[in-house]
């Protein structure tokens, strides 16, 4: 897969998370083995923003063809989604989350994967 291809498949992830984040919190909730309480759809909304704004920063870097700048990103990218990742395996071991994270934690370790051949290429 090439960088752009990349790019434009976590772009789509990103608007797909941003939209749902932010018309339906609650759902997440559910999904992840939450109570959805008023506190967690402030969260889970203003996550939803935050992913507006990586897949737009995502969109505006989708055409770099220099290795150091595809390398930069794709490092970012590959910590990010590795983080969240691991995150949500802790949740899991702690018991707070139910196995649905997994349905999060799937996405982002193959992200991950994606972004890795350019970040130490």
């Amino acid at each position: 897969m090439t960088f752009r291809t990349a790019c434009y498949a976590l772009m789509i992830l990103c608007a797909g998370l941003a939209i749902g984040l932010l018309a339906v919190p609650d759902m997440f909730a559910v999904v992840f083995g939450m109570s959805p309480d008023p506190a967690a759809a402030v969260m889970t909304r203003r996550a939803g923003v935050l992913f507006v704004g990586l897949g737009g920063l995502i969109y505006c870097v989708r055409h770099v063809i220099e290795p150091a700048h595809q390398q930069s990103i794709s490092r970012v990218v590959v910590v990010l989604m590795a983080a969240v990742a691991a995150l949500g395996l802790v949740e899991f071991f702690q018991s707070n989350v139910g196995v649905g994270i997994f349905v999060a934690v799937i996405p982002e370790v193959i992200f991950a994967t994606l972004f890795w051949r350019y970040a130490w290429a």
